[in-house]
């Protein structure tokens, strides 16, 4: 039995280790997942369980021994419940089937060992990985007792004998074999998770060489060949792995980096120590040059000698250009700091008092006074004016607010004393664990006086009302109080000097200051005036002594422009005068008011001028128009007149005493003729021939003609312009207004006394356009017909153009010489202006729009003595009888023979049946039904005259209107004499027929 017993141990002994073996492979070594983990083991358990069983010690059949209830019992222990639980269902599976005497009991051994297992796991975890012995041999001995005491379930003889020959055994041996193999299972275990340990510390270890952000590489201490490199390295170099193990690093870079690389190598295998190189050059393939920080350490193998070259390089190259750009932008901080305009102040937030000034940039200084020294480290309550108040403003605001920023006023006083207004634009900042407030300020003294100027100012502009004298009073005052000036005055412009139009402060003797040598014509001719010129001695002017003798010793002025002059707007001190810019741009804004307040009141002069020169110009138009409708019907009974007057006189011998008679009535249908004539040319109406005529030439012409008309004690000078004078008038007409203006002027000067007629050519200024609408733009021939006689009044100026106005005696004039003057240059489309003042003289002016045409040649046409008769075929058409009658006797006694008819009608029938064209059609323009020139041209058509002269007492509209004046046209204007008509005939059949066209 001995023998039996011994193989059977060593036979589960083998089992048993076969279980420490499959513990270490299925709870260590697999992948599983845990679930699976256990039921493997749990069925590899039950097999050793069911092979332990298999060879058993035999005590009598049906009752055996093996070591299960060592299995079992630390298989509860070390596996857990559910390997435990398919071990017991396998075994137990096994013994019932196995059957015999002892089968309850084998079961009760099964079920007891394992369940103590599990038991003493759940309470006693530990166990299993400290491994106490005692607990260890307490917990087999447990187990067994157990086992003993399963053997009572036999019958008790057979329990009893079983006991005797097993308890030895079971209390002493198996105890001892659980505790061997757990301490087996405890130290596996123990192993297998040092292994795990330094495995996952491997894993760890490469996975930190492989992922640090630097270059890991290890060189072979023998050829310093690489034999590791991580993927930093890979990254930074550009190549990859494969193509760097293996090679060094006279490989890839050039011979003196790679020199440089190979001796700092061999220093730190010599020396055995840690090289720290702070910064070296490398080239990489896709990065270029860069700057590395590179540690190198000697690793030493087992027997202490240098194995590998451990080198750690950290690619510094962005850190050396963020170093430098934040040196760069320090430096740029400083300059900044340094010379910004504005006062920077850099105020440190302490927990107990006020906040203390850390730092403040020159400009601060300059700003206050102070030094750095004297400001550093002291409260920056030191600064303002009322401590209490600004500093608790201040603290009031710290937090939030001043985080986001904040924006605020407060009074600083310099170190002298004197106290300025500042604008804070402060913000907390937290720097090297400071709280500090950087405060920008900036003196907005002058700006705040500025806007309290300009609030004046606006309140002045907005109260101005109608009155322009109040208002540049007002405008004048503001200013002077402004500047603190002594006096303030505001000049015009006027001719050669200026004039005072307002004044503020001390009383000013002149209202006048001649241009020439006064601080105001400086200004006006200085072109750095723009901003306003000073002058701290007035006595250096010529025209300012009055001035400097009241005190006044500095002038600062400002030139005044608006569309109808200019003027000075000016200051005067009692000291020397230093205006700032503030100054300058107000002087700026207070001259625009005025000129604008000057260019109104033009405006509205301008305005008034206009509206009574419309209410003049439609008092013409009314009168003009009366003078048109009567003219027609005068000049017809004028023509009658004298056309009769002419044939008694023809009739008359040399002695007849009626023959003076005829010749008074033959002067008063001149004087009528004339009359008439200045009321059409008064209200330019009169038929005109204008022509391209040299000015200087119709002057010149006159003057021998105007002196004999003036008398010898008047004196005529004559002043031409030097270039030809070209304008389009008539010549006739113009004349006469060259004759009616110089006879005024000789009615106007007493003996000794001068008259002057000039001509100049000229361009006006835009504002002199606008006030004459009707004038043409460009450049303009002038006439002007100066004296120096009693001159004109204001209100016989309002009149002085208005037909039968006259301020001579009685008798003396008809009052249209001016009226014939106005309106033959108005219908010359010029204008006309008269200067005067009483006792000063006066000066008309004419202006024509200047023409570049040749001048036209008088032509030489047939005159009154050269008449003679002829025996041509005309056809005479006059509806008014006396002037029918009258042609025919005129035109009969010159030889001709003379067809006559009332109207249209009449004379084309009368044409018809003389059955030959008449040479000569004479008809009246104006004729009821059928008019002169559509008569003309219906015979024209007819071939029914070879000629037409046209005949008219209307005005000059009216012969427009029926196209007589254009060129080709014959015509010959009522009223004229019997000579006039007769010469005008024979002009027309002699000359060609493409000049007596229909």
């Amino acid at each position: 039995m001995g023998t039996e017993l011994f193989i059977s141990l060593i036979y589960n002994t083998s089992l048993l280790l076969v279980l420490v073996a499959l513990y270490s492979s299925v709870t260590f070594g697999s992948s599983l997942p845990p679930r699976w983990k256990d039921i493997i083991a749990g069925v590899l358990i039950g097999l050793i369980g069911v092979a332990v069983m298999a060879n058993p010690w035999t005590l009598h059949p049906g009752i055996v021994f093996d070591v299960r209830s060592i299995l079992l019992s630390v298989t509860g222990l070390f596996f857990g419940v559910i390997p435990t639980a398919l071990a017991v269902a396998l075994i137990g599976a096994f013994r019932l089937s196995a059957g015999g005497a002892g089968v309850w009991t084998g079961l009760s051994v099964i079920i007891t060992s394992a369940g103590l297992g599990l038991i003493w796991q759940h309470f006693r975890p530990a166990l299993k990985q400290k491994g106490g012995l005692p607990e260890l041999y307490l917990f087999g001995l447990s187990v067994h007792l157990l086992m003993l005491a399963c053997m009572l379930i036999m019958p008790r003889p057979v329990a009893f004998e079983v006991l005797r020959y097993i308890s030895a055994p079971v209390l002493f041996v198996y105890p001892i074999g659980t505790v061997l193999l757990s301490i087996l299972l405890i130290h596996q275990r123990a192993n297998r998770r040092l292994d795990e340990t330094m495995r996952e510390a491997k894993d760890l270890l490469e996975s930190v060489v492989e992922n640090v952000p630097l270059m890991i590489f290890l060189k072979d201490a023998a050829d310093l060949r690489f034999v590791l490199f991580n993927r930093a390295g890979e990254e930074l170099l550009g190549r990859g792995r494969k193509d760097l193990i293996g090679k060094n690093d006279l490989d890839f870079f050039p011979p003196d980096q790679a020199e440089h690389f190979i001796a700092k190598d061999r220093e730190v295998l010599s020396g055995g120590g840690i090289l720290d190189i702070p910064e070296e050059t490398i080239d990489t393939e896709n990065k270029g040059q860069r700057l590395l920080h590179t540690r190198k350490v000697c690793v030493n193998g087992p027997d202490g000698a240098p194995k590998y070259l451990l080198g750690i390089s950290e690619d510094i190259t962005g850190h050396k250009q963020a170093a430098a750009a934040l040196r760069d932008s320090e430096t740029g901080y400083r300059i900044l700091f340094g010379q910004a305009r504005d006062s920077i102040l850099v105020l440190e937030i302490v927990p107990a008092g006020d906040p203390v000034i850390s730092d403040l940039n020159e400009a601060a200084l300059q700003e206050l006074g102070y030094s750095r020294g004297e400001l550093v480290g002291k409260p920056v309550s030191i600064l303002h004016e009322n401590d209490d108040d600004a500093v608790s403003r201040l603290k009031s605001s710290f937090g939030p607010r001043w985080e986001k920023g904040v924006v605020f006023e407060v009074r600083h006083k310099r170190k002298d004393g004197s106290v300025f207004t500042a604008e804070v634009s402060g913000r907390e900042i937290i720097l090297g664990g400071k709280r500090l407030i950087i405060s920008v300020e900036r003196n907005i003294t002058e700006k705040k006086k500025s806007a309290e100027r300009l609030e004046k100012i606006n309140s002045v502009l907005l109260s101005l009302g109608p009155d322009s004298g109040k208002n540049l009073e007002a405008l004048v005052r503001l200013f002077g109080s402004l500047l603190g000036a002594d006096c303030a005055m505001y000049n015009r412009l006027e001719g050669e000097n200026f004039s005072v139009r307002a004044f503020w402060g001390d009383c000013l003797e002149r209202t006048e200051f001649k241009a020439e040598g006064s601080p105001c014509f400086k200004v006006l001719c200085d072109p750095e005036a723009a901003c306003g010129l000073v002058f701290n001695e007035l006595s250096e002017f010529a025209d300012a002594a009055c001035l400097a003798g009241k005190g006044f010793r500095s002038y600062f002025g400002h030139p005044v422009k608006f569309e109808s002059g200019k003027g000075v707007i000016s200051v005067l001190y009692r000291r020397a005068c230093e205006p700032n810019e503030e100054d300058k741009k107000l002087l700026g804004i207070i001259a625009s008011a005025i000129g604008m307040e000057e260019g109104r009141s033009a405006g509205a002069v301008a305005a008034r001028e206009s509206e009574a020169r419309l209410r003049q110009s439609q008092k013409m138009e009314a009168v003009g128009l009366l003078a048109g409708g009567i003219a027609h019907d005068f000049n017809n009974i004028l023509t009658a007149i004298k056309g009769y007057c002419s044939l008694v006189d023809n009739t008359m011998v040399q002695e007849d005493p009626a023959r003076e008679d005829m010749r008074e009535i033959m002067n008063a249908a001149d004087r009528a003729t004339t009359l008439t004539r200045q009321l059409l040319a008064f209200s330019r109406r009169q038929i005109m021939a204008p022509k391209v005529v040299d000015l200087n030439k119709t002057l010149g012409d006159m003057q021998k003609m105007l002196r004999r008309i003036i008398g010898e004690d008047i004196r005529l000078s004559v002043k031409l312009f030097s270039a030809p004078c070209l304008a389009k008038v008539d010549p006739g007409q113009i004349e006469q207004v060259v004759v009616n203006l110089v006879l005024n002027a000789r009615d106007a000067v007493v003996k000794g006394g001068e008259i002057t007629m000039e001509t100049e050519v000229f361009l006006p200024p835009a504002e002199f356009f606008s006030a004459r609408p009707d004038l043409a733009r460009g450049r303009l021939a002038c006439v002007k017909v100066r004296d120096n006689g009693c001159g004109i009044t204001p209100e016989v100026r309002k009149h002085m153009f208005e037909p039968f106005f006259t301020t001579k005696e009685q008798g003396k004039g008809t009052g249209l010489g001016l009226s014939m003057v106005y309106g033959t240059v108005k219908q010359s489309g010029g204008d006309i202006e008269v200067e005067s003042e009483p006792g000063k003289g006066s000066v008309f002016k004419l202006y024509f729009p200047l023409v570049e045409e040749v001048p036209s040649q008088k032509p030489s046409g047939t005159t009154e003595g050269s008449f003679k008769g002829g025996t041509e075929t005309v056809l005479l058409v006059e509806d008014e009888e006396s002037l029918r009658r009258l042609g025919e006797r005129v035109l009969r006694a010159g030889g001709y023979t003379v067809i006559s008819a009332v109207d249209g009608k009449a004379a084309l029938a009368a044409a018809d049946g003389l059955g030959k064209p008449v040479d000569l059609l004479l008809t009246d323009l104006v004729m009821p039904g059928m008019s002169g020139r559509e008569l003309a041209q219906e015979l024209a058509r007819r071939n029914l005259a070879r000629r037409t002269l046209y005949m008219s007492g209307y005005t000059d509209e009216a012969i427009l209107k029926h196209g007589v004046l254009e060129p080709g046209i014959a015509f010959i204007y009522k009223p004229f004499t019997v000579d006039t008509l007769a010469v005008k005939v024979r002009e027309v059949l002699d000359g060609p027929a493409d000049q007596a066209r229909a």
